[in-house]
């Protein structure tokens, strides 16, 4: 941690990686961490702190399965290594090969970012040369070629392996010495580990004395099998002792064994019983997906299986990946007895489990008394169930739940805390709601009430009970609702109706009226799509063709327009379609568009093609589908839009808590894994429900503005997104309320996005690594979630020994902490408010940030005219790009707006 703190620490720890997926967040731990380039990994992406990252080079030999061996001329190799499936050794007297390495091999990965390499076969040479003359050449060849690296690009740092005969003539340009194997090895030509010899050993202590009087600091890689890595330890200690830097892994140099951050389990399995097989989980698992909402919320990320599919659960240790286990059952079922002994495995490695409906087996199963559940005999009442015990903090008093009596049976927690108790006539008990030593469980029909309309409502307060029961950490919790302390506010619209005739007199087409009534009078961030087999001429409409095709151009080039697809046909049931033939494909499975056979890639790939090469500008590419109907796409249709770098949105059950229906229930979780995958769900709920269908009121829609209220406060679960349709603008009441809307969004404190930048920062919440290093937690992102959600409990932000701060703001009793535009940011926290100017919120994204002890510098670039706040710059000089108006706030911060949407302001104190 002291080199993150102190940037002119001398070199102590160094990382050596060859796998593909880069475990990022625990490589910059360390000083140096050497890669392999042929890998996917963007050098840009690293840490973005003193932490350096280095190519590995091969500059003695040519692998077998190099990406440039058929660019080495015969002349340049002079042999083989035959250890090392038969690579080729280089002759580097070859001035061809010299200029080959540094301008092809050096010269492409700088142009990519890395600015440290790692040389490796140095001493590949005496393979092919057996004379000392003949090895001086290949020597002074090495040298010459890392001298013209230096001189090429000064700023670079190199490190060799061992190369041990090169350093007398370049000691002042190498910044490291690696040393392989000094005790422990793997030996290419046995294809086994084994000690080294001793007489090995003392030639390397030998060098290690010459190399440590030339003051270059000595990395040691040594190797041990994976079943041995637990001695790495103790060999690593030893090594520090010795003065060296040590490393351990395995032969192919792919586990770290020593790891200096453990990531934070942030995965909680999720595990339920639903026989819709082959319709999908997207459309039938509102009760699951409403517990996926609450542990979003906290941070979690919900693994979905469904035992009616996959009853293989992982018999591993899931210590290190889940943070917990909820099962959701309402079937009684023997078969479950499986599921109880795997449930035990798991509390047995200290992961809380919490069940759910019931325990998914009968009562009288024995191994329910190893939770503690015992179910004494009972005798059944014909009277009303009444309310023994409840906890009001855990279970709503109010909920209108079901007491009839055939909900009973006599059931005892043992050693558990009853939330809520039944008592029958008989004076017997059920504590039907418990936290348990292990976990907990809530017990039907005590968890959701259901009613006739469809709708649902907790019973159990879900946010009390799944932190409680779940043992849900305090952390950062990346945040996807808000940025720079400003709600975030989207708007996106889906395709249908483009050519739907307006209905009033002298109405245009429902696309020329949204254009030149809406889009043109809110010029804010909009994400449009449309329906390609609407407009194409190989559509439902080809008389119409072209002049749909001119109307989707003026609205896909106006400046603040994301363009979208809305796939070519409009499935409204992507998992039914699939069953049926082309030839009897249905109006109601999709549009019926003449002689088209229905097709997945065509859908998706095929109309976003579609749209770039006959809609876009040449400016303006689509790369963005907004699902259809349903919105219930296959994994396999998922993986259609990652394997072809599409962003993907819509579906789920939808988010549309309102005033009479106020349960969080109606809050949909962020998206679900798919196939390896994740589909993302729409924010905020579409026009057609709200407009019951098209059934009417037309003007429904403005009863969104009760969900953007009630998801904002008293807890923010979603940003602000206004998803319609294009038809909206069709019908007088729906377009009046469509100004009704935007009107009330716009008078909040937002700040404007495209709906792609929302996706992004959901996919980004998925993958985001939290660690705890000492007292500071570490948080790499992909960029594009710039939000953490912190419990006040945790303290103010330390904004001086943090990294990648920026500032804060206060919502909701949180403290929501902006993160800049590092991918690595360590976050200290204090007990005291911070004295120093920083940010408290702005509508701009930060796209530059420094800080120092007496000043700041940030760079905005936002898509609206720019506002900002700022804190404790009463006694601050500040100085801006552009002209800036000021406004001093009642709590003495000052708000700052200019008619530019970017601006770099510097701060000096």
């Amino acid at each position: 941690m002291s080199f993150f703190c102190n940037p002119s620490a001398a070199l102590s720890t160094a990382a050596f990686f060859y796998g593909n997926n880069i475990p990022i967040p625990e490589l910059c731990m360390y000083n140096i961490a050497v890669i392999d380039p042929a890998s996917d990994f963007n050098p840009k992406d690293f840490c973005n702190t003193e932490s350096q990252v280095f190519a590995y080079v091969s500059l003695g030999e040519v692998a077998y399965n190099a990406s440039y061996k058929n660019k080495i001329k015969p002349e340049w190799i002079i042999g083989k290594n035959i250890a090392w499936n038969q690579n080729h050794v280089i002759d580097q007297t070859q001035k061809g090969w010299q200029d080959f390495f540094v301008n092809q091999l050096i010269t492409p990965l700088w142009d990519k970012g890395y600015r440290g390499f790692f040389l490796d076969t140095l001493d590949s040479y005496f393979l092919a040369t057996h004379n000392s003359n003949q090895q001086q050449q290949q020597i002074q060849g090495m040298v010459s070629v890392i001298k013209e690296i230096k001189r090429k690009y000064p700023d670079t740092k190199i490190i060799l392996n061992r190369g041990f005969q090169l350093l007398p003539y370049i000691k002042s340009d190498i910044s490291a010495v690696v040393i392989e194997s000094l005790y422990n090895g793997w030996y290419q030509d046995k294809k086994i580990y084994q000690k080294t010899p001793l007489s090995d050993q003392k030639f390397l202590f030998e060098e290690i004395k010459k190399i440590k009087e030339m003051n270059i600091p000595i990395i040691v890689i040594d190797y041990l099998p994976p079943k041995e890595q637990s001695k790495a330890s103790e060999l690593a200690t030893q090594l520090s002792k010795q003065g060296l830097i040590p490393w351990i892994t395995d032969k192919d140099l792919k586990q770290i064994y020593i790891k200096k951050l453990e990531r934070m389990p942030r995965k909680i399995l999720v595990l339920f019983s639903e026989k819709h097989k082959n319709l999908g989980i997207v459309s039938y698992t509102g009760y699951v997906f409403s517990i996926g909402t609450i542990l979003e919320y906290f941070g979690y990320i919900p693994k979905y299986i469904n035992l009616e599919e996959n009853r293989n659960l992982a018999q591993n240790n899931l210590k290190k990946e889940y943070a917990g286990i909820v099962i959701y059952l309402n079937n009684e079922d023997p078969k479950n007895d499986f599921l109880l002994t795997w449930a035990q495995k798991q509390i047995k490695d200290n992961i809380p489990v919490v069940f759910m409906g019931n325990f998914g087996v009968p009562n009288e199963n024995k191994k329910l008394a190893e939770f503690g559940i015992t179910f004494p005999t009972y005798e059944d009442s014909i009277k009303s169930l009444q309310i023994n015990k409840i906890n009001k903090t855990f279970v709503d008093v109010k909920a209108n739940f079901s007491v009839a009596p055939y909900n009973f049976f006599a059931l005892h927690a043992n050693n558990g805390q009853v939330l809520l108790q039944m008592k029958n006539a008989k004076q017997q008990l059920l504590d039907a709601v418990a936290i348990t030593p292990w976990g907990g469980y809530a017990l039907s029909p005590y968890v959701v009430e259901y009613f006739p309309n469809g709708k649902s409502s907790w019973i159990i307060n879900p946010l009390t009970f799944f932190y409680t029961t779940l043992r849900l950490k305090d952390f950062p919790i990346p945040d996807t609702t808000t940025e720079n302390g400003r709600r975030l506010m989207s708007v996106h619209i889906d395709g249908d109706g483009f050519p739907y005739q307006a209905k009033w007199i002298g109405g245009k087409t429902a696309a020329e009226e949204l254009r030149d009534r809406v889009l043109k009078r809110y010029r804010i961030p909009t994400s449009v799509s449309v329906i390609t087999g609407e407009i194409a001429p190989n559509g439902m409409y080809p008389k119409e063709s072209a002049k749909l095709v001119k109307i989707a151009r003026s609205i896909f080039e106006l400046p603040w327009i994301e363009v979208a697809s809305h796939t070519f046909s409009h499935p409204f049931n992507w998992q039914l379609v699939s069953s049926f033939q082309p030839d009897i494909y249905a109006e109601t499975i999709a549009m019926k568009i003449p002689h088209y056979r229905f097709n997945f890639t065509a859908e998706v790939v095929g109309s976003i093609d579609y749209i770039n090469k006959y809609l876009t500008p040449p400016d303006k590419k689509c790369n963005l589908i907004f699902w259809s109907g349903l919105a219930n796409p296959s994994p396999e249709d998922i993986a259609i839009t990652y394997k072809n770098h599409i962003l993907n949105i819509n579906g789920g059950n939808q988010t549309n808590i309102s005033y009479q229906h106020p349960s969080l229930t109606a809050i949909q979780p962020r998206g679900v894994e798919m196939g390896g995958y994740y589909q993302i769900f729409a924010p905020i709920d579409l026009d057609f429900y709200y407009m019951d269908s098209l059934g009417g009121p037309l003007y429904g829609f403005e009863k969104v503005i009760q969900t953007l209220t009630l998801t904002d406060k008293p807890i923010r679960f979603k940003p602000i997104d206004l998803y319609y349709h294009i038809y909206g603008a069709s019908y007088p009441a729906s377009l009046k309320a469509l100004y009704k809307v935007y009107d009330w969004a716009l008078t909040q404190p937002v700040m404007h996005i495209y709906i792609s930048d929302y996706i992004k920062k959901v996919l980004d919440f998925y993958n985001i690594s939290i660690s705890k290093l000492n007292n500071a937690w570490m948080i790499y992102t992909q960029g594009d979630l710039r939000e953490l959600r912190s419990p006040k409990k945790l303290g103010y932000p330390d904004l001086m020994h943090s990294q990648n701060i920026i500032g804060f703001n206060e919502i909701n009793n949180n403290f929501y902490i902006h993160l800049g535009p590092n991918r690595l940011s360590i976050l200290h926290y204090q007990q005291t408010k911070p004295m120093g100017p920083y940010l408290i919120e702005a509508n701009a994204r930060v796209v530059d940030f420094m800080r120092d002890k007496n000043s700041l510098f940030i760079k905005f670039k936002g898509y609206t005219p720019l506002q900002f706040t700022l804190a404790n710059t009463g006694k601050c000089k500040i100085s801006s790009q552009n002209t800036l108006k000021e406004t001093r706030n009642k709590n003495g911060n000052i708000t700052y707006s200019t008619d530019k949407d970017n601006n770099e302001i510097h701060i000096n104190c």
